[in-house]
């Protein structure tokens, strides 16, 4: 026992050593980069253990290759590669492999590298989004990545900036430049972009072929826990380091909730205060504003048709539809999700379309596209949204799923001849179909950047959930709940003519 204590008193004693060593060598960094990260490469590939002897790894943003250097000597072939042909000259002029290319843009075919090494090179990118998506293609299933960046709120995230960084990266930037005159390199949108660790981690969760291992902070992984404190993450994790894993794309595991669990019962309770706000028009400029397109979805003077409904029942087909078919001219409110919108529009007489869809299909498709919603939450949901808007159906046409994605023309015609108006009427060619598509995506893309899990198409990550689903849609306890459901199911079925 002596000896284990000692063993153990002698290794925190070498380990506060090394960090007191790494300390007084980063504050001399900026004028001996070299000794610095020489020696941060040495210790952090002691530190993590990375299968390296007799793989085929990139070195991705190798600056002037330290830890290509470190990744060779512990029996790796490597490849570095930079953007900055000066480094790649070193890099070279070492007698290492060096490319100059983007990160965003790799030179390599897919599935061709058993690992991928970047250390300090996210916050050096206009966007992390791209390169994630080249780690992920260029990794051999089986495959790891090990990504590790300063991020914006940390005490460093600044870089020469800093703490004017905390003034926000376009305020911090022009006081850093008025007080001491602008950075030499790294300025601010020119080489140095705000990095976000919640944004990172949405993103590779999001991934269908890519498995979080592990996200700590680097220099201090024991705290891990930080890591699961959305803004207290962002603050005192100095550096963030996330570990990845490359999985066979033909058979992903089943889908876990992707988000924390702090995150999971936050949104849980966002939902329910916005379930209950949902029935009265009162109540509705605070849920525009909880959605992402905030006012923008709000019925005005100039309002020409509403399209409401529960999630995933075909809203985002059906407004695809109308944009592309009136060219983006038609103003159409939709997407809030909420009864009070459709009652909102029936009292002021708005021409309105309400798409319904069979609620286990629906209820499927949610929870597919937001794990942190329960079954029986959703069920009780659906029967809700559907129950407060049918003394209202006088008011609103109602579409089906299957109506609405096979044909809408037919839905049209009733919404013209019930309000009288002239709606153009979407035809399925392919050349619309193609528009629809496209048009979807780019709304997702500006709406949700990076989330494919809330997608309106199909997601293979998604597809994993089902059969699980399957399972506990048949457990007793939601025998009522369904019955209820397709009771309404019947009833609006009957409104749409089906």
């Amino acid at each position: 026992m002596q000896h284990a204590v000692e063993h153990t008193t002698t290794d925190d004693a070498n380990r506060i050593a090394t960090r007191l060593e790494l300390f007084k060598l980063f504050r001399s960094e900026q004028l001996d980069p070299d000794t610095f990260y020489a020696k941060l490469a040495d210790r952090t590939l002691s530190k993590f253990e990375l299968p390296l002897r007799g793989k085929l790894v990139l070195d991705l943003g190798s600056g002037p290759g330290h830890y290509t250097a470190a990744l060779e000597r512990a029996g790796a072939t490597v490849i570095a590669l930079d953007l900055g042909l000066s480094d790649i000259v070193r890099v070279v002029g070492r007698g290492l492999n060096g490319i100059h290319g983007d990160a965003a843009n790799l030179p390599f075919p897919d599935g061709s590298v058993d690992g991928v090494f970047s250390s300090n090179l996210m916050e050096h990118v206009p966007d992390t989004h791209p390169v994630f998506d080249e780690i992920e293609r260029v990794l051999k299933p089986g495959g790891w990545a090990w990504v590790s960046w300063t991020n914006w709120y940390s005490p460093w995230g600044g870089h020469l900036i800093t703490p004017f960084h905390y003034l926000g990266p376009k305020w911090g930037s022009k006081v850093h430049d008025a007080l001491k005159g602008p950075p030499e390199r790294n300025q601010v949108f020119d080489g140095l972009w705000p990095a976000h660790i919640g944004t990172a981690l949405k993103d590779v969760r999001n991934r269908p072929t890519i498995r979080l291992r592990s996200a700590v902070p680097r220099y201090y992984p024991s705290q891990r826990w930080v890591m699961k404190v959305p803004g207290l993450r962002e603050l005192v994790s100095w550096n963030c380091l996330l570990v990845l894993d490359k999985r066979e794309a033909s058979g992903p595991p089943a889908m876990a909730n992707p988000r924390g669990r702090l995150a999971s019962h936050t949104r849980r309770w966002l939902r329910w205060v916005r379930v209950k706000l949902s029935d009265r028009p009162v109540f509705l400029p605070i849920v525009l504003r909880l959605t992402p397109r905030g006012t923008s979805r709000k019925i005005t003077s100039t309002t020409q048709l509403v399209i409401e409904g529960f999630p995933r029942s075909s809203n985002t087909v059906a407004a695809a539809d109308m944009a592309v078919v009136s060219g983006g001219s038609l103003k159409v409110a939709s997407h809030v999700h909420t009864p009070s919108q459709v009652i909102r529009a029936v009292h002021r007489k708005v021409p309105t379309l309400v798409v319904v869809r069979e609620p286990k299909a629906t209820v499927r498709s949610l929870i597919m596209a937001a794990p942190h919603v329960r079954v029986d939450t959703a069920i009780a949901e659906w029967i809700h949204h559907h129950r407060t808007i049918w003394p209202y159906r006088d008011g609103f046409v109602v579409g089906t799923f299957e109506q609405i994605t096979t044909d809408i023309p037919s839905v049209l015609r009733r919404v013209n001849s019930r309000f009288g108006v002239d709606l153009p009427i979407f035809e399925h060619t392919p050349e619309n179909e193609a528009a629809v598509r496209q048009w979807m995506r780019d709304d997702h893309e500006r709406f949700h950047p990076g989330d494919q899990l809330s997608a309106p198409w199909p997601v293979a990550e998604r597809q994993a959930e089902s059969l699980r689903l399957d399972a506990e849609f048949d457990a007793p306890k939601h025998d009522e709940a369904w019955a209820e459901a397709q009771e309404w199911w019947d009833r609006f079925q009957r409104l749409a003519g089906d």
